[in-house]
């Protein structure tokens, strides 16, 4: 290949090896979830298919929803410039977790974790996090 064509063809090369961030459940689709009511085929219909599914010895199936968004600080791409110089980003956390248990196709259990806040990360380390994390139950 060219090295002009492998050039033109980095920035959407790049793009479709980014990781993706998970499915975000939106309030609605959340709204609509009711313990010992909501069926597979209406969990599956309302948001999707989970990000992982797991199914235990009893039968049960156990669906997880997972986003993350990370926002990552291009200031922490930059180089150093001599030894005085001491490199810190700040990097803000988004990330929400839906987990859903059935059993024999309907709804048992619910839970919606939500984390946010700021990552702090020096040169080689990791500083510190500042970080709520939330747990509701659906309806």
């Amino acid at each position: 290949m060219r090295p002009s064509l492998f050039l033109s063809l980095l920035p959407f090369l790049a793009a479709c090896s980014a990781p993706s961030p998970g499915i975000q459940v939106t309030p609605e689709a959340q709204s609509s979830l009711k313990v010992g009511v909501s069926t597979v085929t209406q969990v599956q219909t309302n948001i999707g298919a989970p990000t992982t599914r797991m199914v235990g010895a009893d039968g049960d199936e156990t669906w997880f929803y997972m986003y993350n968004k990370n926002d990552i600080n291009p200031a922490a791409f930059v180089p150093l410039v001599g030894s005085a110089v001491a490199l810190m980003s700040q990097n803000e956390i988004d990330n929400e977790a839906l987990t859903l248990t059935f059993r024999n196709q309907i709804l048992t259990s619910c839970k919606f974790v939500i984390t946010s806040g700021t990552s702090a990360a020096m040169i080689g380390n990791s500083g510190p996090t500042q970080a709520s994390t939330v747990e509701k139950k659906c309806g």
